[in-house]
Formats: C-alpha cells, sequence, structure tokens
C-alpha cells in the first residue's frame, strides 16, 4: 500500500512484480559482493551466478508476505558472509528485521542468525558456553511458538482430502514423455538429491580449508539446528489447519534450513566450475550446454504448469473466477453461502469486499470459504473429494442460517468429469460459465 501511494501503480501489478523484480535486481547484486570477497576469479562468479538458476527458487516467483521474508533472509545470509565491521553487521540486521517485520518463520531465524553474528565477531570470552544455548533457542522457539498456536487456535473442519504421496525421499525416474519433459521432471523430481550431494561436497571443501571458512560453521549450526526444528515442528498436529495444509509450517523451516546451507552449495559450485574450466574444449563447451539445459529444466519446474506429470491447479484468480462470482451475485436474491475454492473466494473479496458475514453462534461466517479454517471449507472440500451430495451443501448453509447455496467447480479441479456429472444430477440448477471452464451450481 506505501508503494502503491508512492509510486501510483496498480496495486495488482505491485503484487504480481515486486518480489520477481527485487529479487533478480538484488539478489545477483548481493551474490556478486559475496563472491568476490571469496574468489579471485570475476569470470568464473559471473558464471557462479549464472548456474545458481538451476537449483530453482519457486518462492521468489510469487509476492507474499512468507516468499518476501525468504528474500530478506537470503539477503541476509549472503551479507553475513562478507561482514566484517559494524556497518557490514547493521546491513544484515536491517534485512533481518526486514524479514521478521514481513514473516516470522523468516524472520526469527533471520534475527537469530544476527545473534549468533554478533557473538562471533565479538571479543566475548565466554562466548563458546553461550553457543550452545543460542543452538537450545534456535531449535525449540519455533515448535514453541506453534505449540501454543494449536493449543489456542480453534480446530479445522476435517476434510477427505487425498493423502500426500508418502515416497518423497525416494529416487524418482519418470519416463512416460518425451525427453523434454523426461528430463525435466527427472531433474526436478531429484533436486533433493542433487542439493544433498551440493551441501556435503561444500561441507567438505569448508573443512579441508577450515581456517578461511570458519564462519561457514555458523552457517552449518543454524542448519542442523532448523533441521531438529524441523522434526519437531512436524511432529505437532496442527489442528487449526485442514488436512492437507498441515505439512506446510514444517516445510517452511525446513527450506530455512536449507537456506542456511546456501554457502556451502556456492562453494561446491565454484569448485566444479573452476575444474572444469580447466578442461580442454570440448568438455567446457558440453558442461555449458548441459548447464543450459539444467537451467530450462529449472525454470520450467519453477512456475505453475499443467502437463501430464503435474496441474498446478491454479495460482492466481482467473476471468472465469471472476465471471463466475459476478453471476451469483448478480443471480442470487436471497442470502446465500457459496463453496468454493480458494481462487474463486479470492475473486468474490476482490470483486464484491467483505460483502455478507453469517452469525454460526460462537463465530460470524463469511459467505465464501476464506480462509481454509472455515468450516465452509471443510464443506466444499467434502464436496469435491467425497460426493456433492445435496446434504453436504444443505449442512452448510444451515450452519450460516441461509436457505439458498452455491457450488463452484472449476475445470482443472481433480476428477472433474466425474464431480460435474454427480453435481448436474443432485443441483437444483446449473450454470456453465465462460465455455465450461468453470460450473456453478444452485441449490
Amino acid at each position: 500500500m506505501i508503494l502503491h501511494k508512492i509510486t501510483v501503480a496498480p496495486i495488482v501489478w505491485l503484487d504480481k512484480l515486486l518480489l520477481p523484480l527485487m529479487a533478480a535486481l538484488f539478489l545477483p547484486l548481493a551474490l556478486w559482493r559475496a563472491l568476490k570477497a571469496w574468489f579471485d576469479s570475476a569470470s568464473l562468479n559471473l558464471i557462479l551466478i549464472l548456474a545458481m538458476l538451476a537449483l530453482s527458487f519457486p518462492f521468489l516467483i510469487v509476492t507474499t508476505p512468507q516468499n518476501l521474508a525468504y528474500f530478506f533472509l537470503i539477503l541476509a545470509i549472503l551479507s553475513g558472509l562478507t561482514c566484517k565491521n559494524s556497518r557490514d553487521f547493521l546491513a544484515t540486521l536491517i534485512l533481518s528485521t526486514a524479514a521478521a517485520v514481513t514473516h516470522p518463520i523468516a524472520g526469527i531465524p533471520a534475527l537469530i542468525f544476527c545473534a549468533f553474528l554478533a557473538l562471533y565477531h565479538s571479543d566475548n570470552k565466554i562466548k563458546k558456553y553461550i553457543y550452545p544455548f543460542l543452538i537450545i533457542i534456535t531449535i525449540v522457539i519455533l515448535p514453541a511458538l506453534f505449540y501454543f498456536l494449536n493449543k489456542n487456535l480453534t480446530a479445522a473442519a476435517i476434510s477427505a482430502s487425498p493423502a500426500q504421496n508418502a515416497n518423497q525421499f525416494g529416487l524418482s525416474v519418470p519416463g512416460q514423455e518425451n525427453f523434454i519433459l523426461n528430463f525435466a521432471y527427472l531433474y526436478g523430481f531429484n533436486l533433493k538429491f542433487i542439493l544433498a550431494i551440493l551441501a556435503l561436497s561444500g561441507i567438505f571443501i569448508a573443512y579441508k580449508h577450515k581456517n578461511q571458512c570458519k564462519i561457514l560453521w555458523l552457517y552449518f549450526a543454524l542448519s542442523i539446528a532448523f533441521f531438529a526444528s524441523y522434526l519437531i515442528t512436524a511432529k505437532l498436529p496442527f489442528a487449526f489447519l485442514i488436512n492437507y495444509e498441515r505439512d506446510d509450517y514444517p516445510a517452511r523451516i525446513l527450506l530455512v534450513a536449507c537456506l542456511f546451507l546456501l554457502p556451502f552449495f556456492i562453494l561446491s559450485l565454484y569448485a566444479l566450475i573452476e575444474k572444469i574450466s580447466k578442461q580442454n574444449i570440448f568438455i567446457i563447451l558440453s558442461s555449458a550446454g548441459f548447464l543450459s539445459l539444467l537451467i530450462s529444466a529449472a525454470l520450467y519446474i519453477t512456475y505453475p504448469r499443467y502437463d501430464n506429470y503435474f496441474n498446478s491447479r491454479g495460482y492466481s484468480v482467473s476471468s472465469s473466477d471472476i465471471k463466475a462470482v459476478d453471476w451469483i451475485d448478480e443471480n442470487s436474491k436471497n442470502d446465500y453461502i457459496v463453496l468454493a475454492n480458494q481462487q474463486v473466494s479470492a475473486a468474490a473479496l476482490s470483486r464484491h469486499g467483505f460483502k455478507k458475514y453469517y452469525d454460526s453462534g460462537q463465530n460470524q461466517i463469511f459467505y465464501y470459504p476464506i480462509p481454509t479454517s472455515s468450516p465452509l471449507y471443510g464443506y466444499y472440500l467434502d464436496m469435491v473429494y467425497k460426493k456433492p451430495d445435496r446434504e453436504t451443501i444443505t449442512a452448510a448453509m444451515a450452519l450460516a442460517g441461509v436457505n439458498e447455496g452455491y457450488f463452484v467447480l472449476n475445470k482443472y479441479w481433480w476428477a472433474f468429469p466425474k464431480i460435474l456429472d454427480e453435481a448436474k444430477f443432485r443441483a437444483s440448477s446449473w450454470q456453465a460459465i465462460d465455455e465450461g471452464k468453470v460450473y456453478v451450481f444452485k441449490y
């Protein structure tokens, strides 16, 4: 909102472009500053900056508070590598504070990092006794916050959403599509193993040059501590979230742990690039071609996509969603509720604001199922993952105290043809929106 007032740029475009543009501009500059302090070869440093694109950073393509906080955390991590005086530390502290103000899951680790950095550069003789205390705080602070959050927030509705893929740590070799798609997903599905190899290699290199890489053990300790924090947090029930969102918060902590391994990724990649640069022209050109393939694959898997391996199912509100909520608003004659996904609900919020709330006893219910902790969202998930029964939406209408309800089904949804046929049979009437991209069912 402040940037909107200063620049007079549309909020929609600021929301879309703010983080991607900031990341594209400032991350290469921050990385260049760190590399220039570490390594002598400017040409290899430039190649390394290009090679970093192959690691894939999907959280930098969408402007959200959490993603923006990750961005500030990365800048703080890179800034800490070259911290030599109070001015450098102040820059790192400002970046960490920006992360904390933006979102606590990245902000708290950023501030803890500053505490470690200040202690590392201090002349305090008892600092070796303070480190264990800070590590314990690092491990327990986020799980403790989530524990108290879980105790004090209302439990979300239980839904029958599909189970998450349990084989997250197995090697995947896709082979059912063309070479280009198979290669992209071979890389994408197994990127975690590549990152693990890079991290281990970087740790080995840092150990070999431990006198020059003393500060990196601070990063290693923080990564291990946040990984332990992730393991503890993963055991919490997160009852205030719906089923398929309950892994989200632990996953965010795991990402923080991985971000603190960034210096080790850099060491490994630089060592690899330096070794390749000393080979013959054939190996150099072959490696350059292979790197371009990896970067292309990383860019492909970074962005929302719809292919035979993966369906992103919409990261943003579509024009069809807007047409659907407008049609409902124009054709409803009484108080009503709508069971729809989050994109459609966001479209309603954008077009009609906080138009209707209903009293359900202890809490007020927004007439669209937003946020996902809303009881209406539980009913929506039952409609799409169990069966679009009239009884389900009738129960939702009874909860809100209304006699009219709508169920919105997007064409990209899982099992769309089956849900569509069943909903048509049970609804009082239905309307196809935008040539069948969205269907609205009235009850």
